[in-house]
């Protein structure tokens, strides 16, 4: 199990909230769960947010423990085909462009382009505003490149309230990243290799505790059948 436990990592993203504004958030994974693969030295995932109202622009601060970095940032489907009126009450869309400092110590986005909006007050009239990103689930906002490891993202999203926007909100949300091991996978390097059967010898020889990973024929017991059994995976696999 030691292989095991050495191979957890644990990804924070730790954002101050605001009790009223707490369905604004970014976030990774799914529940709030990201599993990569074990042996990945960096990795790229989308990620996502929820605007509980219309957003114009958000901000993301990151902290990145001594050792650990960020390598870039890129648009995602979430940043592109933002609908807005124009001066006329025509619909359009427009793209968001998002900035990063160096290192990425802080990630945002604020869209510009001039948009329109029903008077609040009723009427035909519009009223000049800024485009916004409209309430709900964007699944890939844009995707971030990192080093594995903990790290913590202070955020805020704003919108202006008279046009059905947010205001300004801030946000909290923990994340956890679970490095993965396939079945076999007993030196932990990501791959089914012969190295692996170097590793689990090593280990029958060592009689180190019982490893899942190591147990290829599922009999709950780690002996030579085991490398047998991959020695056989490993030749017939294509």
């Amino acid at each position: 199990m030691r292989h095991f436990n050495r191979l957890i990592s644990v990804l924070a993203l730790l954002l101050a909230a605001s009790a009223s504004q707490a369905d604004n958030y970014f976030t990774i994974g799914e529940n709030d769960t990201l599993s990569i693969a074990a042996g990945c030295d960096t990795v790229t995932v989308p990620v996502r947010s929820h605007f509980d109202g219309r957003v114009q622009a958000w901000n993301l601060t990151l902290t990145w423990p001594e050792g650990l970095e960020g390598i870039k940032v890129s648009e995602g489907p979430g940043m592109m085909s933002i609908p807005y009126r124009d001066s006329q009450g025509e619909e359009h869309n427009c793209n968001a462009v998002i900035t990063a400092s160096p290192g990425l110590t802080t990630i945002s986005s604020i869209i510009t382009q001039t948009a329109y909006w029903p008077s609040p007050y009723g009427g035909s009239s519009l009223i000049e505003g800024k485009a916004m990103w409209e309430p709900g689930d964007y699944g890939e906002m844009f995707y971030l490149t990192f080093k594995v490891g903990k790290l913590a993202i202070d955020g805020m999203v704003t919108g202006y309230m008279q046009f059905g926007g947010v205001g300004s909100a801030l946000f909290y949300r923990p994340v956890t990243v679970v490095i993965t091991r396939v079945p076999g996978d007993v030196n932990g390097d990501g791959r089914v290799t012969i190295g692996d059967v170097t590793a689990l010898i090593n280990l029958l020889l060592t009689d180190a505790a019982y490893d899942p990973i190591a147990d290829i024929t599922g009999d709950g017991k780690v002996t030579i059948a085991d490398v047998t059994a991959l020695i056989n995976r490993l030749l017939t696999r294509h």
